[in-house]
C-alpha cells in the first residue's frame, strides 16, 4: 500500500503535462471584431495591390485568395487591382478581374452595376474598356441556328430513341411521337 502511494505521488509530482488546463474565451461585441477584420482585411490587400515592386506572380497570387473570399471587394480595392494590372502591364488579368467580380455578384446584378459604376473612372483613365463595350456580355460559343447547319437533313432524322431538337435556349430535347421539319418559309413544323 506505501509503494501505491509512492508511485502516485511521484507520477503527480514529476509530471506536470499529465494534466491538462482548460481555459474559455468568449467573444463579446463580435460585431466590432468583424468590422475590424474587413478593415484589416481591405488595407491588407490594399498594401499588396498598391506595393509600386509588385510582380505578375504575385499579383496572381493574390487576386486569387481576393477571388477565394465569399465577399466582394470595395471599389477602392478594385481599383488597386486595375491599376496594379497596369503596372504590370497585364492587359488580359484586367479584364479577367472585371469578368469574376460580375461573376460574384451574379446573384444580384444591381451590385454589379453600382461597383461598375464606382470603378468606371479608373478604368476610363487607364484605357481598360468595359465587359459589355467589348461584347464579352454575350456567350463566344453559342449554338448556331439551324439554318446554318451543314447537315440539314438532322431535322428529319428519327432514331429509336426520339428526334434531336435543338430549341430556341440551344439546349438539346428529345420527343419520340413528334416529327420536325422545315417547310419552304424556313419555320419548324411539327407533326
Amino acid at each position: 500500500m506505501l509503494s501505491l502511494a509512492r508511485l502516485v505521488s511521484k507520477a503527480v509530482t514529476t509530471k506536470p503535462y499529465l494534466t491538462r488546463q482548460i481555459t474559455t474565451t468568449s467573444i463579446q461585441n463580435g460585431k466590432f471584431f468583424a468590422d475590424a477584420e474587413d478593415k484589416r482585411l481591405d488595407q491588407h490587400y490594399l498594401d499588396i495591390f498598391n506595393d509600386p515592386n509588385i510582380d505578375g506572380f504575385f499579383l496572381r497570387g493574390a487576386m486569387q485568395d481576393l477571388h477565394e473570399l465569399d465577399m466582394i471587394p470595395d471599389p477602392d480595392i478594385c481599383d488597386a487591382v486595375l491599376r496594379a494590372c497596369r503596372r504590370v502591364n497585364d492587359f488580359a488579368l484586367a479584364i479577367r478581374f472585371i469578368e469574376s467580380l460580375k461573376e460574384k455578384c451574379v446573384l444580384k446584378r444591381w451590385t454589379h452595376k453600382w461597383l461598375l459604376d464606382k470603378i468606371k473612372p479608373t478604368m476610363d483613365e487607364l484605357g481598360i474598356p468595359t465587359l459589355e463595350e467589348m461584347n464579352y456580355d454575350k456567350p463566344e460559343l453559342f449554338v448556331p441556328l439551324p439554318e446554318w447547319w451543314w447537315e440539314r437533313k438532322c431535322w428529319k432524322t428519327q432514331t429509336s430513341m426520339g428526334i434531336s431538337v435543338i430549341n430556341e435556349m440551344g439546349v438539346n430535347s428529345y420527343d419520340v411521337s413528334a416529327k420536325y421539319y422545315k417547310n419552304l418559309n424556313g419555320t419548324i413544323v411539327v407533326e
